[in-house]
């Protein structure tokens, strides 16, 4: 029978260790990262004989990344250059296997330019938040939090002889959540549970500020109520400025649909890696708005938002920092169609108005900032549309706190199917009347089942 911590004596089990935690001073030389969740953190369907092609980059040793491993209970780990496998038990491909971690580490070093990256990771699949009869990770068990914890000390100590220096904790990744959503009690209970853990993490390794990036789960076939932690992730990363959801609607699944394979898995890690930059580059933003350039969150084609396609989807509110309203929207990447298809005004992402394909509808987005009231304001933002090729005139209309300031329509004659109409800028300036003020950009077409039609990017107010 589990003990019946208080969750106030889990704080203090936690900051009893601090002692012997990684030094978080900022003339640390190492950035460390924790890896830790359920299956899809260990990687059950990846497999590293499957790192050919595209994947070749994550095949051999990487130099710059240093990995405690191998996340195994029964083999003492070590500090070694990361390298698939990085799981040897408990996997669908025994022996062989990885998780995100394998590209995360990688891609951060490498698009950051760090000399190197030290990674800890303990994830056990089919554990929960909720206190269960197994091993799981309420943090009042001291059960998976303890071992982690405790593994992540062990690593700190050995630092220094095995590496040459010390480091600092950097962020903390969690992909979990598919078996909370097996029951409704919970599913219901997944939100307050994970802000607990989130803070009892930051208080517990002594980093108020850490990131948390989270995997969005989406077990469609597998829980009953997997939504309800959908939704908790949601409320959670809208509500901790220093929380993101990393999108996962697109990535390959295993034939069990709950699995990413191997391309999914390593894909997942890209995405924590570009979360991760988000908070260390400090360019979720431009001007006064969140993700304004719709880039904080990874996809690899195009993801609808809300989205009901095929039984499955994201929820409403995950699009970083902006509301879907009615119907939703479609976030769309630069090439979603082949070479030079889609293309972004800025970056790699762009912003549809339409979200006819995933969901059943056309919809809104708004984004609500603070605002000094008597105050002049300037919005700017950049529009085209996606054509379907067949000359359509697509339109939107902008607006402030839901009253339209002007309307606009594109034409997609002579553009060619899944192709963008050249981006135009549109500039306006408004007066705040209000300590809060919302930009809103809403379609005007009728639903025709896709999201051919009208877009924004580069989003800003000033």
């Amino acid at each position: 029978m589990k003990p019946a911590t208080p969750m106030r004596a889990a704080v203090a089990f936690l900051s009893t260790l601090l002692g012997a935690a990684v030094p978080t001073d900022a003339g640390a030389e190492i950035p460390v990262f924790i890896f830790a969740g359920q299956s899809n953190m260990v990687g059950y369907a990846a497999t590293s004989s499957q790192l050919t092609g595209p994947l070749a980059a994550y095949a051999g040793a990487q130099t710059k990344v240093k990995f405690w491993g191998p996340n195994s209970s029964v083999l003492y780990p070590s500090w070694n250059d990361m390298q698939a496998p990085t799981e040897l038990v408990n996997v669908l491909y025994t022996g062989s296997a990885f998780g995100p971690e394998l590209s995360a580490g990688k891609d951060i070093a490498d698009t950051l330019g760090y000399p190197r990256v030290a990674v800890v990771k303990h994830a056990v699949g089919a554990t929960s938040l909720a206190p269960s009869p197994g091993q799981d990770w309420a943090p009042a068990s001291n059960e998976l939090a303890h071992q982690l914890f405790t593994r992540y000390h062990t690593a700190a100590y050995w630092m220094p002889s095995a590496l040459g220096d010390t480091g600092r904790l950097s962020a903390f990744f969690w992909m979990q959540g598919e078996t909370d959503g097996t029951t409704q009690e919970s599913s219901a209970a997944y939100q307050t549970r994970l802000q607990e853990f989130i803070s009892l993490a930051r208080t517990g390794y002594g980093q108020p500020s850490l990131p948390f990036i989270m995997g969005q789960v989406n077990p469609s076939g597998y829980a009953a109520y997997w939504s309800n932690v959908q939704a908790a992730q949601v409320a959670v990363a809208k509500a901790d400025p220093r929380a993101a959801l990393v999108l996962t609607d697109d990535l390959s699944r295993n034939a069990d649909d709950l699995h990413y394979d191997t391309a999914g898995t390593v894909e997942l890690g890209s995405r924590f890696a570009h979360a991760y930059k988000q908070f260390a580059t400090g360019s979720t933003g431009v001007g006064l708005l969140v993700n304004s350039g719709f880039e904080a969150q990874r996809i690899s084609t195009s993801v609808g938002i809300p989205a009901v396609r095929n039984g499955g989807g994201t929820v409403t509110g995950a699009l970083k920092g902006w509301t879907d309203v009615g119907y939703g929207v479609t976030l769309v990447r630069s090439h979603a169609f082949g070479t030079n298809t889609a293309l972004a005004s800025e970056g790699s992402q762009w912003l549809s108005l339409k979200n006819g394909y995933y969901n059943y509808g056309n919809g809104a987005a708004t984004q609500t900032f603070p605002t000094v009231v008597g105050r002049t304001y300037t919005v700017t933002f950049n529009y085209a549309a996606l054509s379907a090729g067949t000359g359509a005139v697509s339109s939107f209309w902008v607006g402030v706190n839901g009253v339209a300031v002007s309307s606009h329509s594109v034409s997609t004659q002579g553009t060619p199917a899944y192709f963008m109409t050249p981006w135009q800028t549109h500039t306006f300036s408004f007066v705040a009347n209000s300590p809060l003020t919302a930009v809103g950009f809403a379609s005007l077409d009728a639903n025709d089942g896709t999201f051919f039609g009208a877009g924004i990017d580069n989003v800003r107010v000033y």
